[in-house]
């Protein structure tokens, strides 16, 4: 920093010298002539903090990681939290938040996932993954001991027992050698004790490990007032006011700068080395900073260091022997071994098919009945560390569970294309193969059967209408889903398009949801060339009449008919000799007012004359109940006149 040059011109280190100059010519000193010194001196500390943290964050990303170990603080896992990003941290660390730097707001918080940035604004009510930690804590057990140790030393501190709370924690450190929370309450213990470089140890030890805290630099400035390194001081005040920019902190850097500016006992040849190491000492350099200072410490620095390398040798070892039931990694939904692991802010793990399924019922973990605030998302990510337990502890049973979802994704995908496949119905109503059809879904197992079809399958399912002994008809029709539309108050509407007519080989069900085994149903072929054209003949009569009874519809009806199902198809002849028979037919059976077990009686005829010839007598009753109904309205207006007459 001592290339940096102010606006006027100056080298940051002649701007410190001059304000030597003026603090010792003047009898009378005020602190607010160090406010622009404040405001210089922390933008050029939060430019310099900005890329070393940067570094540091792509240094963690691709260090080499450890399952069992937090990837922020490189500890074995201390109450782990999944995040909804799906990494896992310690709980700890998660509570540790940083200050970000930059802008102009002094209140922005550097909330996200040190691995992928992701946003960490709601994560404070996430609860501790109780799968991981009930695995962590049989297969470490001092971890246990090392939590323990730390929260007893912390009440012997609050009590004033200093050196008990040293010989705890440094138990603690033992078996978490890089417990940056430990570390900084040690660093308080050797402090109450007047122990200065070791409290300095550890309070850098901390530093080195956290750059982004601006506590552990705290309690080192403070440390170094102690010992009257004021130079130094300032330097780790200036760190923690740039990671912390709120008033107190900047005062205290105010106040750290005035007791170096006022001190009497520096030579000028101190005052031009402190402005110096001020001037040239940035935040990119606190780390190697760190290294000099450690080497001031007791024999049980050394010994600590080397604990530190024999306990992640051991911890090593330990992962390499693990063995992991498949009772420990199941479902607490289906029982199953968990497949594709989601964790939800309760802290509980489930395969992201059963919590999604589950949540349709109720917004609530099925497990702890903690309601679920993110029950609505669609990105339920994986679980990382959970995934790798299951895929290297417990790989075959895994392999056997993804091979088994993956078959039945694939049955999915033929749903309406393989006769041999099982296609799920929906028993609500009678659907003709014409036109579009909007279904309003409520039941929860009705939503679960929609979204699979969606996200797994071929977007196909089949509709029958309900049956009292059977569950549902023996035929019905495939429909295809078009689009989807979900609503706060849990309904979901669906648009589709019909696509075959299908007869009921076998029924099951599965997972709440009904489904049977079907043939393809079409009309039978005519090959006689007289029927054919009796058949044509009766088409064009039957359209003919189709039209007129349409006609004299009111308006609004026959409004609302055209809106719903369209205008009428032509009469192709030429496709009523398709397998599926002429489009108007269908239209035509959608249309006229007859009971839906007649409909389904129609739908079912094998033969295109058959259908034709219900079709023709039908409109044949309705045209006749028109010109009865036409007589009457004569009538009734001719007698209406000769009353009027003879009045």
């Amino acid at each position: 920093m001592s290339d940096k040059t102010s606006s006027d011109g100056r080298t940051l280190e002649d701007t410190l010298l001059s304000y030597f100059d003026v603090f010792h010519s003047r009898n009378m000193v005020c602190r607010d002539l160090l406010f622009p010194l404040v405001d210089v001196l922390m933008d050029y500390e939060a430019h310099n903090i900005r890329k070393e943290l940067d570094t540091w964050i792509k240094q963690i990303k691709s260090s080499a990681r450890r399952i069992f170990h937090c990837p922020w603080c490189s500890c074995l896992f201390e109450n782990p939290v999944t995040l909804t990003c799906g990494h896992t941290v310690c709980q700890e660390c998660l509570r540790r938040k940083s200050e970000l730097i930059g802008g102009d707001s002094s209140e922005r918080s550097l909330n996200f996932c040190l691995l992928c940035g992701n946003n960490l604004f709601n994560e404070g009510s996430r609860s501790v993954n109780s799968i991981l930690s009930d695995i962590i804590r049989k297969l470490f057990p001092d971890g246990g001991i090392s939590a323990e140790a730390k929260k007893l030393g912390q009440s012997q501190l609050l009590s004033q027992c200093a050196k008990k709370a040293v010989e705890t924690f440094s138990v603690a450190l033992h078996s978490r050698p890089k417990d940056y929370e430990c570390l900084c309450l040690r660093s308080d213990a050797y402090l109450k004790l007047k122990l200065y470089y070791l409290a300095l140890r550890d309070a850098s030890s901390a530093c080195q490990l956290r750059p982004d805290l601006p506590d552990a630099f705290h309690r080192k400035a403070k440390i170094l007032t102690e010992i009257k390194s004021l130079d130094d001081a300032v330097l780790q005040f200036l760190r923690c006011a740039a990671l912390n920019p709120t008033m107190p902190r900047r005062d205290e850097l105010t106040e750290s700068l005035f007791r170096l500016f006022t001190s009497v006992t520096l030579s000028k040849l101190e005052e031009k080395v402190a402005a110096r190491n001020i001037a040239s000492n940035t935040a990119a350099d606190e780390l190697q900073e760190v290294k000099s200072e450690t080497d001031i410490t007791e024999s049980s620095s050394s010994s600590e260091e080397e604990s530190s390398d024999d306990q992640g040798v051991a911890q090593k070892s330990c992962e390499e022997i693990i063995v992991i039931e498949v009772t420990e990694l199941q479902c607490l939904i289906c029982g199953h071994l968990l497949f594709y692991p989601v964790t939800v802010q309760c802290g509980h793990t489930f395969c992201k098919e059963c919590i999604k399924e589950s949540l349709e019922y109720a917004p609530k973990c099925p497990s702890c009945g903690t309601i679920l605030t993110d029950s609505k998302t669609n990105n339920w990510n994986l679980t990382l560390v959970l995934d790798e337990l299951l895929r290297i502890y417990l790989e075959k049973p895994y392999r056997e569970r993804e091979q088994s979802h993956s078959k039945e994704m694939k049955m999915w995908t033929r749903v309406g294309i393989d006769q041999n496949v099982e296609v799920p119905i929906l028993v609500c109503t009678i659907v003709i193969p014409q036109g579009r059809i909007r279904l309003t879904l409520s039941h929860p197992s009705h939503r679960v059967m929609v979204r699979r079809s969606v996200e797994w399958g071929s977007r196909m399912f089949g509709i029958c209408l309900p049956d009292e002994e059977k569950g549902f008809t023996d035929h019905g029709t495939i429909v295809e889903i078009q689009a989807t539309e979900s609503f706060p108050t849990g309904k979901l509407v669906v648009q589709a398009i019909p696509k075959q007519r299908f007869r009921v080989v076998t029924r099951n069900i599965s997972d709440g949801c009904p489904k049977a085994k079907v043939e393809w149903l079409e009309d039978a072929r005519i090959d006689d060339y007289h029927a054919v054209l009796h058949l044509k003949w009766r088409n064009s009569l039957s359209h003919y009449m189709l039209k007129r009874w349409l006609a004299a519809l009111p308006h609004d009806e026959k409004v609302c008919l055209e809106s719903s199902l369209g205008p009428i198809p032509p009469s192709d002849s030429h496709l009523l000799l398709s397998p599926n028979g002429s489009p108007w037919l269908w239209w035509s059976l959608a249309a006229i007012p007859i009971s839906a077990q007649e409909k389904l009686r129609i739908l079912l005829m094998p033969r295109v004359a058959d259908r034709l010839q219900s079709i023709q007598d039908h409109l044949e009753a309705l045209l006749k109940s028109n010109n009865d109904r036409d007589g009457r309205n004569v009538t009734e207006e001719s007698t209406d006149g000769c009353h009027a007459l003879t009045i």
